[in-house]
């Protein structure tokens, strides 16, 4: 299968010299309602800090909803940040101020997904379930790091198809 690019790659680039060439993932994304149609599959569950429980400086509902009832059900749970500008401190208050209540060891910057087993000891990987925002970092960063990935894509956004990479899940909300 011959691809048509608009993001740069050779025309004649096939799927398998993708996936080969440029470690992308060829998977079909499952669609779901959210984070609680797979929770019992999973123990430890990442969420984004933008755009899964939180935007622009507000809890969004869903998020104030969901994190009460995966911590009823025992499933332990960290916000993580893939930008550079933030500190654990800085993201530690903008979550806790909007009332989803994180301890700071609980905020996961850059090079901590990376390592769990410090935070979770007993953490397995295919038992992580990464809630992720965006597509080209969080979730081919989740992807490559073995966790399962649910991308939340709000209605009406581009289709992530064309791109080659899928999360494993996607939801229109956690």
């Amino acid at each position: 299968m011959t691809l048509t690019s608009v993001f740069g790659l050779p025309q004649s680039l096939d799927q398998q010299s993708l996936k080969e060439n440029y470690s992308i993932n060829s998977q079909e994304s499952i669609q779901i309602n959210g984070v609680m149609d797979i929770a019992n599959d999973f123990d430890i569950i990442l969420f984004s800090a933008e755009k899964t429980l939180m935007l622009e400086g507000r809890t969004l509902p869903a998020g104030a909803v969901v994190v009460p009832a995966l911590r009823k059900k025992g499933k332990k749970l960290a916000v993580f940040s893939l930008d550079e500008t933030l500190s654990r401190e800085t993201l530690t208050q903008q979550v806790n101020y909007l009332g989803l209540s994180f301890a700071p060891s609980r905020i996961l910057l850059g090079n901590d997904i990376d390592d769990l087993t410090n935070l979770f000891p007993f953490a397995i990987k295919n038992r992580i379930l990464m809630v992720c925002s965006d597509l080209m970092t969080e979730v081919t960063y989740g992807n490559q790091l073995g966790y399962t990935t649910l991308l939340i894509r709000p209605p009406h956004s581009d289709p992530c198809d064309k791109l080659g990479i899928d999360a494993h899940y996607v939801a229109m909300s956690v």
